[in-house]
């Protein structure tokens, strides 16, 4: 027979309690969000498709010093895809225009031993990509 004593019981029970709230708010928040998501999802918004979740971008790439991502997206408001720039260092999205996206570096080629070149193929042609960044 296991007797608990008033103030053991009562420790006992804060202990339990903390034990739980601190371990499983997680849990309860991540399953209430879900509920409350999966609440408001039917399949006749789900078979929308991008008309629904809107368009991801595409060929996304990094550029050489790591400070930029470029990619294609299609915009709602404007028909077919534009090129935007990433800056991580200003943390803003910019569209780029049609000169802007000639300077942009390829994703991919061979550098040079000092890394002030690249070369890469488009279209079954090569060229020669110079880095002018520091």
């Amino acid at each position: 027979m296991i007797f608990i004593l008033n103030d053991s019981y009562s420790n006992l029970k804060n202990m339990l309690l903390k034990t739980f709230c601190k371990n499983s708010m997680p849990v309860f928040l991540s399953i209430f969000i879900s509920q409350t998501l999966m609440a408001q999802l039917t399949i006749e918004k789900i078979m929308m498709g991008p008309e629904f979740v809107g368009h991801l971008p595409q060929q996304a790439r990094w550029n050489d010093n790591s400070d930029k991502i470029y990619f294609e997206w299609d915009q709602d408001s404007v028909p077919g895809e534009e090129s935007f720039q990433y800056s991580l260092q200003d943390l803003k999205l910019e569209r780029m225009d049609i000169e802007e996206i000639k300077d942009v570096p390829p994703s991919s080629g061979i550098y040079s031993n000092d890394f002030k070149q690249k070369l890469y193929s488009k279209n079954g042609d090569l060229f020669l990509y110079e880095n002018h960044q520091e």
